[in-house]
């Protein structure tokens, strides 16, 4: 049974030296698109946890979802609820949000007062990376 989902948000503003992730440097981030994309991968999993074994038919649903990158928090509010919906949708978690830990990575220079009052909605912890903290090479 699938327990722990990380969802890998490759958007950024810039490289840091320090990063060997997968991303895409981008002054436009096409969150719609991204979105849309990853709506498109959760149909395909159906009603089905892609971890559950055969024959089993009780929903487990999930200990913890994490959005990583990237930078998650380049993403919008209303872009990051639909994303966390429809993963507690696909791998079936009904219960409060206090019952499954949400993280949300997150740059200070791409979050406000007003972005982390939307965001706090949905996410339980949030990770904080200041890449204006890196030593030149």
């Amino acid at each position: 049974m699938v327990r722990h989902v990380y969802l890998h948000v490759p958007f950024c503003r810039r490289r840091c030296s320090y990063c060997d992730f997968s991303i895409a440097v981008r002054q436009r981030i096409p969150a719609r698109e991204y979105v849309d994309a990853v709506l498109q991968e959760l149909k395909l999993l159906g009603t089905t946890d892609p971890g559950r074994k055969p024959g089993e038919t009780e929903a487990v649903g999930l200990d913890t979802l994490y959005l990583g990158g990237g930078t998650p928090s380049l993403l919008p509010p209303e872009a990051i609820s639909a994303l966390l919906t429809s993963l507690r949708d696909a791998f079936h978690v009904t219960s409060s949000r206090d019952d499954v830990e949400v993280t949300l990575e997150a740059n200070p220079e791409s979050i406000d007062a007003a972005r982390l009052a939307a965001y706090r909605a949905d996410q339980t912890r949030m990770v904080l990376d200041d890449p204006s903290n890196e030593e030149p090479i």
